[in-house]
């Protein structure tokens, strides 16, 4: 089975650039919130949008770094393969997650057994 590779690229390329302009995005508005020294409690809801800020950024960094990763696997040839056992990624765990680095054998047990928050 083979993948089609420039599908793969182009995707993640574009979630790249997006999460690129967002964390920019955040990074300006981040500038124009009072510094700390001058929070106080009369001020919670600033305090909270910065907490909210920094977790946000967290979150796109760190898919920015996966998505980096599988960007690197595939200028390096090994896109698609495990980088824990070696086996193939199914093509439908690419097609879902494009920045896939593991197999479904290999996914993490927190990622395995994720279940959304209930709304």
């Amino acid at each position: 089975m083979a993948l089609d590779i420039k599908k793969y690229k182009k995707r993640l390329i574009e979630e790249r650039d997006r999460l690129g302009r967002e964390l920019g995005l955040i990074m300006e508005s981040a500038g124009t919130v009072t510094d700390d020294s001058q929070l106080t409690a009369a001020n919670a809801p600033v305090i909270e949008m910065k907490d909210v800020e920094a977790r946000i950024k967290d979150i796109k960094s760190r898919r920015l770094e996966r998505v980096n990763a599988a960007l690197q696997a595939i200028d390096d040839g090994t896109y698609g393969v495990c980088i824990k056992c070696g086996k193939q990624i199914d093509k439908r765990r690419l097609d879902a997650e494009p920045a896939a680095l593991t197999c479904l054998e290999c996914l993490p047990e927190d990622e395995r057994d994720f279940q959304p928050p209930e709304m």
